[in-house]
């Protein structure tokens, strides 16, 4: 059996490699004679209120201000140092990208199965390569059967979108024949412009265990230490730099930065996909303000904090009601230390990991049954 995955794969990020990796692994362990690839995507026009959002990689990231710059660079070096990170950064990813993700053009070739998910691919205004881009809401895949899984259309609304706009999703929606979201504004997003309601599953990240992946890290950690998990510059602040150098240096760790240069941390690491696994499983705790973050930080039961921030408050919210995480959200960063020290039971947790894993599973295999039926 083909099954294809439309995805966000090509896009230069931890989370969206591992996502898409993760998706790919399950599907194949449905059985024998399933053969996974991924789809390229067709571009399209960019949306006529394309946003970008802060969070996508480019090789020199957000400007530094001066003060900032000469209190925790030391100028120039520095910033040229950062561009050394972004560059080395990009190179590891397409490496991977390359490794693992095979995709073929959809010119010719026939799917039993297609796979739109998970991430962001119903993001219809985020100012990407592809643009505004149909085939992620199923037109021009050539498939017996289209689904989603774990789709999030991030912070896309219907206000966002023209008439125009809104008319061709719709159109190219009604190819898909079942429904999977990551979140409630995607699941209201899809049954605004269908009709249909869409089943709820967690991101793939969750649900595949990394086990054999991770196992081959050989990251090895002299001091312990805080990882902070961010975009570029992004965690800037001088109140919530503060506050993580202090809750640091209390517990005598070395701040690491992985993703997103931090120009304040005591380092920056570029490790591949597999070794950031190992980078949030043996850190003392982490400090994150994104979406995949919080994912890894609460599939290894982390001491962590989720910052939360009007860009990001919509999926972490929904993702922490999700998985019963609420209590490690940081609203007010001069919580940092007392949220991060708060002990916090993650048995429900698992609970709702576990009892997803197998939600999904069934999703899947249910929707490969279908398709198979139609040959």
């Amino acid at each position: 059996m083909e099954i294809g995955i439309l995805s966000m794969q090509r896009v230069i990020n931890y989370g969206s490699f591992l996502q898409a990796y993760a998706l790919q692994q399950i599907i194949k362990s449905m059985g024998d004679g399933i053969e996974v690839s991924f789809i390229d995507i067709i571009p399209g026009k960019p949306a006529e209120h394309a946003i970008w959002e802060n969070g996508g990689t480019k090789l020199v990231s957000a400007k530094i201000n001066e003060k900032q710059s000469k209190k925790y660079q030391g100028g120039l070096l520095k910033i040229l140092i950062r561009k050394q990170h972004s560059v080395k950064f990009i190179l590891v990813m397409k490496r991977y990208q390359k490794k693992y993700f095979c995709s073929e053009k959809t010119e010719g070739k026939r799917y039993d199965l297609a796979v739109i998910g998970s991430d962001e691919v119903f993001n219809g205004i985020q100012n990407v390569p592809w643009g505004l881009s149909l085939q992620l809401y199923g037109k021009h895949i050539n498939a017996e059967r289209i689904i989603s899984y774990a789709a999030s259309c991030g912070y896309t609304t219907l206000e966002y979108l023209t008439e125009r706009e809104k008319k061709q999703i719709k159109g190219a929606m009604e190819h898909i024949s079942s429904f999977s979201v990551r979140d409630g504004n995607t699941r209201t997003f899809v049954y605004e412009l269908t009709g249909k309601e869409a089943l709820f599953h967690l991101d793939p990240v969750l649900i595949y265990d990394f086990k054999r992946e991770a196992s081959k890290s050989r990251l090895r950690w002299k001091k312990s230490y805080l990882l902070v998990y961010s975009y570029g510059n992004r965690i800037k602040s001088e109140e919530e730099i503060k506050a993580i150098r202090k809750y640091a240096k209390k517990k005598n760790l070395e701040i690491i930065s992985a993703q997103g240069f931090q120009f304040w941390c005591d380092r920056h690491v570029v490790v591949t996909p597999f070794e950031l696994l190992s980078l949030f499983q043996n850190a003392a705790c982490v400090v994150t303000d994104t979406f995949h973050g919080t994912v890894i930080s609460a599939k290894y039961n982390k001491r962590f904090v989720a910052i939360v921030r009007e860009s990001n408050y919509n999926k972490l919210a929904d993702l922490a009601g999700r998985i019963n995480i609420q209590e490690r959200i940081l609203k007010k960063i001069e919580c940092l230390d007392e949220l991060m020290d708060t002990p916090f039971d993650f048995s429900e947790t698992n609970r709702i990991i576990e009892r997803e894993r197998l939600r999904t599973f069934e999703y899947l295999r249910e929707n490969i049954r279908l398709a198979g039926d139609k040959k």
